[in-house]
C-alpha cells in the first residue's frame, strides 16, 4: 500500500476544489441576509448547557458555522414558551438533538448541518443600536430563510405549566426600574436587592392595591409589601401555536417552497414531530399546486392565506406589521415569478443530490479507503492480466505444435518454435506466482 502523502493531499485537494463549485442557495439568492444572521451547528446544540444564552452572549467560534456549498441548512419553526426565552429547559432542543439529529446525520453523512434558530441566530432584545440594525435587516429578509433553506423542522410541544405561586417582599419601589409588557408590570432593572423581585418578575399587588399600570405602582414612595410572580424568562406565552401569526407565515412559506420544489420532495423538505401538522402543510402544498396552473387562481389562493393571517395573534404588536408585510411580499413574488422559483428549487434539489453522491470527498476516511481500493484494483488487475497471458500461451503452444501437419513446416522449425513458446510460458507462470505472493503480502499490510 502506498504511503505517499502527496497522493492523499491530491485527493483531498480535488474534494475541496469540487466543494468550491457549490454555493448554498440562500447565499446565492440573498447574500444580505446571510451577512446578518448566524447559523448554529448541530454539535453546539448537542453539547450546550441550558438555558442557552441569547445570540449576543454566545461564543461565535463555538456556536456558529459558516454557510457553504457543503452545508445542509435546517430552518427551525417553533413557538416561544416565554417572552425572553423560547426553550429555557431544553424541551425542544432535546427533540432536535435526540430525534432529528441522528436522522440528519444518517441522511447527510460527513456534511455540515446548520440550523437557523431565531433566538440564537439574530440579536435579541434588549439590543444595542448596532444590534438593532442587524435585527431589522434580518427581519426584512426573513422570507428567504424558509424559501431557500434545505429543509424545515417544525417542533410542536405542549405549553409549559405556569407557576402561579405568589411571593411577597417589602421593597422601596423607587429602588427598581419598571416596565409594562402586555398585561403585566415587570421589573426592568438587571441588578436588584436579593430579597425582592428580580428582573422580569411580575408585580400583582402593592399592599392591597392591584397593579395594572406602571403609574399605579409609582405612587408608592416608601417601603411597601408587594406580591409578585417569579418570571425569570418573562411573561409566559399562552397563545396556541395554531393561532400565532409568525408560525402561520412560516408554515405557508414552507407550503409554497414544497409546491415549487415538487410534491415528490415533500418528505425531504418537511420534518416534524407532529404528523397532523405535516399533513396540514401537505394539503396547503396540494392546493398551491392545483392553483399554480392559472396565474389568477394562484393569486386568489395566496390571498386566501393572507386573509387567514389577519385572524392570527401576536405577542408583540410590533411583529404584526412585519409579518403582514412579509406575507404581502410572498404573495406578490410567487404570483408573478412562480416558474422562476420552480427553477431555483430544482437547482437546490440538484445540489443536495450531488452532496449525497459526493459525500465521500468530504471524508478523511474516504481518502484512505480510496487509496486502498486503488491499490487492490491495480494488484487484482495485474494478476488477472498475468493469468490471461498464461492461458493464452497454453492454447497457442499446442496450436503451433500441429502446424506442421497443416502447413507442412519442417520438424526443425516446429521444434524450435514450440520450445520457444514453452519457455515463455514457463517464465510467465513463475512471474505470475511471484506477483501473486507480492500482491497478497501488500494487501495484508
Amino acid at each position: 500500500m502506498s504511503n505517499n502523502p502527496k497522493e492523499e493531499d491530491d485527493i483531498t485537494k480535488n474534494g475541496n476544489e469540487g466543494e468550491k463549485k457549490f454555493v448554498h442557495p440562500l447565499q446565492k439568492n440573498d447574500p444580505i441576509l446571510v451577512k446578518h444572521v448566524d447559523f448554529v451547528t448541530l454539535e453546539f446544540l448537542e453539547r450546550a448547557k441550558h438555558p442557552i444564552p441569547k445570540n449576543q452572549r454566545l461564543n461565535k467560534r463555538e456556536a456558529f458555522g459558516e454557510l457553504t456549498g457543503r452545508s445542509v441548512l435546517v430552518a427551525l419553526s417553533h413557538g416561544w414558551f416565554y417572552q425572553m426565552h423560547p426553550d429555557p429547559h431544553a424541551v425542544k432542543i432535546d427533540i432536535i438533538v435526540n430525534e432529528f439529529g441522528p436522522r440528519l446525520r444518517k441522511k447527510y453523512p460527513e456534511t455540515q448541518i446548520l440550523f437557523f434558530f431565531d433566538f440564537l441566530s439574530v440579536p435579541q432584545w434588549p439590543r444595542t443600536d448596532a444590534e438593532d440594525k442587524i435585527f431589522r435587516v434580518a427581519m426584512k429578509h426573513m422570507n428567504s430563510v424558509y424559501v431557500h433553506c434545505d429543509l424545515v423542522l417544525f417542533i410542536e410541544t405542549e405549553l409549559p405549566k405556569v407557576d402561579q405561586t405568589l411571593h411577597t417582599a417589602t421593597i422601596r419601589v423607587s429602588d427598581y426600574e419598571w416596565t409594562q409588557f402586555l398585561d403585566t408590570i415587570q421589573v426592568a432593572s438587571e441588578k436588584n436587592p436579593d430579597d425582592g423581585p428580580q428582573q422580569y418578575d411580575c408585580i400583582v399587588k402593592c399592599d392591597e392595591k392591584s397593579i395594572q399600570t406602571v403609574d399605579d405602582l409609582m405612587i408608592f414612595t416608601s417601603a411597601h409589601l408587594v406580591s409578585y410572580l417569579k418570571r425569570p424568562f418573562g411573561r409566559p406565552n399562552t397563545i396556541l401555536n395554531d393561532d400565532r401569526g409568525w408560525l402561520f407565515l412560516e408554515r405557508i412559506t414552507i407550503s409554497i417552497k414544497a409546491a415549487t420544489a415538487g410534491s415528490y420532495r415533500f418528505d425531504d423538505i418537511v420534518l416534524s414531530n407532529d404528523e397532523e401538522l405535516r399533513t396540514q402543510v401537505y394539503k396547503w402544498m396540494r392546493m398551491l399546486l392545483r392553483a399554480a396552473k392559472e396565474k389568477s387562481e394562484l393569486r386568489r389562493t395566496l390571498e386566501h392565506f393572507d386573509g387567514i393571517l389577519k385572524t392570527k395573534r401576536f405577542s408583540f404588536q410590533s411583529d404584526e406589521g412585519t409579518v403582514r408585510r412579509l406575507m404581502t411580499e410572498l404573495v406578490e413574488n410567487f404570483t408573478e415569478n412562480w416558474q422562476e422559483e420552480v427553477v431555483k428549487q430544482e437547482s437546490s434539489s440538484k445540489r443536495l443530490r450531488e452532496i449525497l453522491l459526493r459525500w465521500g470527498e468530504f471524508s478523511s476516511d474516504y481518502v484512505k479507503e480510496a487509496r486502498l481500493l486503488k491499490q487492490e484494483n491495480e494488484e487484482n488487475g495485474w494478476m488477472w492480466w498475468s493469468l490471461g497471458k498464461v492461458v493464452g500461451l497454453s492454447i497457442i503452444g499446442p496450436t503451433v505444435a500441429i502446424l506442421p501437419f497443416v502447413l507442412k513446416v519442417t520438424d526443425d522449425c516446429v521444434g524450435s518454435l514450440v520450445g520457444y513458446c514453452i519457455g515463455v510460458e514457463t517464465n510467465l507462470s513463475e512471474l505470475f506466482c511471484i506477483s501473486n505472493l507480492d500482491g497478497f503480502s501488500s494487501i495484508r499490510q
